[in-house]
């Protein structure tokens, strides 16, 4: 697995934790850097030249065109990709603490990132 890959795991767990320990905020960031890094994980496979970005929304559109009309994905997943960027930054500069259903639902959308991704990597090999 690549680090990307390795990254996205921990974070996930991270993710975890942080809502068991009932952490709203550190669960629904942690969540989407899990999706982020595993997003960047599926493009850095297909070529790594498609890391070089300046912005998520860059790596957001990559994603897109990849997943789903490469590798025939769902466009779901790319929604869920830009729900949790939305969700990390409402709860990370606003001073209203995001609730521990926001958390789980983003981690319910973590998850099935996660799975969908790695449906699409068994699929893929030989």
């Amino acid at each position: 697995m690549s680090e990307l890959g390795e990254r996205a795991l921990q974070s996930a767990e991270t993710a975890r934790r942080a809502l068991a320990n009932g952490d709203a905020t550190s669960a629904i960031s942690r969540a989407y850097y899990a999706m982020f890094d595993a997003a960047r994980a599926m493009l850095e496979t297909i070529d790594p030249d498609l890391l070089i970005a300046k912005t998520h929304a860059s790596i957001f559109r990559r994603f897109a065109e990849n997943y789903v009309h490469k590798l025939n994905g769902e466009r779901e997943q790319v929604r869920a990709l830009r729900r949790a960027f939305k969700s990390r930054n409402e709860t990370e500069y606003e001073t209203a603490r995001p609730s521990i259903e926001l958390a789980r639902e983003a981690l319910r959308d973590m998850d099935q990132f996660l799975s969908a991704l790695g449906e699409i990597r068994s699929r893929d090999k030989p």
